[in-house]
């Protein structure tokens, strides 16, 4: 249900210091594997926790028993409309120490070591207590370590882009309708609903932070508004955006391979009839999906160079020696992806089958039980000569594999010189079957490569994506990308309806007062 639906599932812990209105929170978008920390600074009226809830609007909520002020239990029955409250006992809540030590010993961020984010709030131990809760909370779900291993850690902070872009508080996005009405909690009516005409469900999630975080540098606004115009007039352009409604959530399928590759050294038994199958179509989705991404941006650049915005031109165009462009080169990449395995076997049985030079164990595994196919070829050939007959074959029974089958007619010419190192296993009326130490030891030899090329396929799914995992930055960036255009196509198609102009803007003068 997550990847049908694109809006954000945020799962949120909340703690509360009760000597002062100051709250740890981290919150968590599963679907993502991104997480967001904070410490929140906030007013007597709760301000700041209203403006968190009311932009997120977390479905699950983690806090600790008896922990919550009224008035900040006030704020989470105004804000959200019934959230599922997972109310945890003050031991479940991790202390800072244990979940410093856990973070720090557990098997969640590799060589490079907590992200940047954590080490901010590593002395603070209301956040540290926080994340603690949904540490725990993620444990007892399983799902701590396919997460947190993505690096998606940031700090929410809706005042860091003071600079760059306008704070609108809870009170002002409810009093605006800018995200939801106020009559029955929906999109109905809003800003949102008027403007978001995204066509990608990744596009959809970034307009929403768009109106949350809107421009306030007249430079920035003009520049947006000037690639906003571009896309007014040409219609091949937003064509080829328009085209991209056909891709699936990537920003979230991405994060499902990435999880999926994990603990790639680790050896992994699939179910090839269950999990195999729907793990094997979540990767060829998204590997066709960034593929088709691809192309769009291929039927792009012819287009780019008309193009008065520098903005538009930087994103409509790849990156390269001599381009100013911002998508990255993906194509090898994706050629390598496409061409690693054979895609019809992992369509129709659900089995990742590397082509040669993809994996060295596979194609050792490969070479050992030809070497030993060859082995036994060689030996009916020599049987096959000895009795003139090539009719000859191998016939397997039960767990004896490999028989020599002869015709008792041939058995019969031979007039009895039958090989020493036969040994009679079976017979009908009108055949015999033997075995040599020889055959019975190539016979195990067989098994056991094969044994051996089955170990190594039923983990080569996970290493497959986990090769495509390793360049997850690359691939969010794509999405990042096509995000941002999906939603300047959006604004392009408002800009359409009736009555509507570009507005212009002018720098703030003190000595003028307050214009708009």
């Amino acid at each position: 249900e997550m990847l049908l639906d694109h809006r954000p599932n945020y799962l949120l812990a909340v703690k509360e210091d009760p000597s002062a209105a100051a709250y740890g929170v981290c919150f968590v978008d599963a679907a993502r594997g991104e997480f967001h920390v904070a410490r929140l600074e906030d007013t007597v009226h709760r301000a700041e926790l209203a403006t968190l809830l009311h932009r997120t609007k977390p479905k699950e909520l983690i806090i600790e028993r008896d922990n919550l002020s009224k008035v900040s239990l006030a704020v989470l029955r105004r804000e959200l409309m019934d959230p599922i409250m997972n109310k945890l006992t003050p031991q479940d809540f991790l202390d800072a120490v244990a979940v410093r030590q856990q973070l720090v010993n557990g098997n969640y961020f590799g060589e490079e070591g907590c992200p940047a984010v954590l080490k901010q709030f590593w002395d603070d131990d209301l956040v540290m207590n926080t994340v603690g809760g949904c540490l725990f909370y993620l444990q007892r779900l399983k799902l701590d370590e396919e997460l947190l291993s993505m690096r998606q850690v940031h700090q929410y902070n809706p005042s860091e882009t003071l600079s760059s872009h306008l704070i609108l508080d809870g009170i002002t996005l409810a009093n605006l309708e800018v995200l939801e009405n106020s009559r029955d909690k929906t999109a109905a009516g809003t800003l949102l609903q008027h403007l978001n005409h995204c066509v990608t469900p990744f596009g959809k999630r970034e307009f929403k932070r768009w109106l949350c975080n809107p421009l306030r540098v007249v430079s920035d606004i003009n520049n947006r508004l000037d690639a906003v115009e571009d896309l007014m007039h040409s219609p091949d352009l937003r064509g080829i955006i328009e085209g991209l409604k056909s891709l699936p959530d990537l920003e979230r399928l991405v994060s499902r391979v990435f999880a999926g590759g994990r603990d790639v050294q680790q050896v992994c038994w699939v179910d090839v009839d269950v999990a195999s199958r729907k793990q094997v179509a979540l990767f060829l989705s998204t590997v066709q999906g960034f593929r088709a991404m691809w192309s769009a941006w291929e039927r792009m650049a012819p287009l780019a160079a008309d193009l008065k915005s520098p903005y538009l031109r930087a994103l409509c165009t790849v990156a390269g020696p001599g381009a100013d462009g911002r998508f990255p080169d993906v194509s090898e990449t994706l050629q390598f992806f496409e061409n690693s395995f054979d895609r019809a076997k992992a369509q129709s049985e659900g089995l990742i089958v590397p082509n040669a030079g993809v994996s060295a164990e596979y194609d050792a595994a490969v070479k050992a039980h030809a070497a030993v196919e060859r082995a036994l070829g060689d030996i009916l050939t020599r049987y096959r000569d000895h009795f003139q007959d090539e009719k000859i074959l191998y016939r397997n029974i039960g767990k004896e594999t490999h028989q020599v089958e002869i015709t008792q007619t041939t058995l019969s010419h031979a007039k009895g010189r039958l090989p020493p190192e036969f040994r009679r296993m079976s017979e009908t009326k009108s055949v015999q079957r033997f075995w040599t130490d020889e055959i019975e030891g190539l016979a195990r030899q067989l098994k056991t490569a094969q044994m051996k090329i089955d170990d190594v396929l039923a983990g080569m799914l996970r290493e497959i994506m986990h090769r495509f995992g390793l360049r997850m930055r690359e691939w969010v960036h794509c999405v990042r990308l096509a995000a941002e255009l999906d939603c300047l196509r959006s604004l392009a198609a408002v800009s359409f309806q009736d009555a509507m102009c570009r507005p212009q803007f002018c720098e703030a003068d003190p000595s003028r007062g307050a214009v708009f």
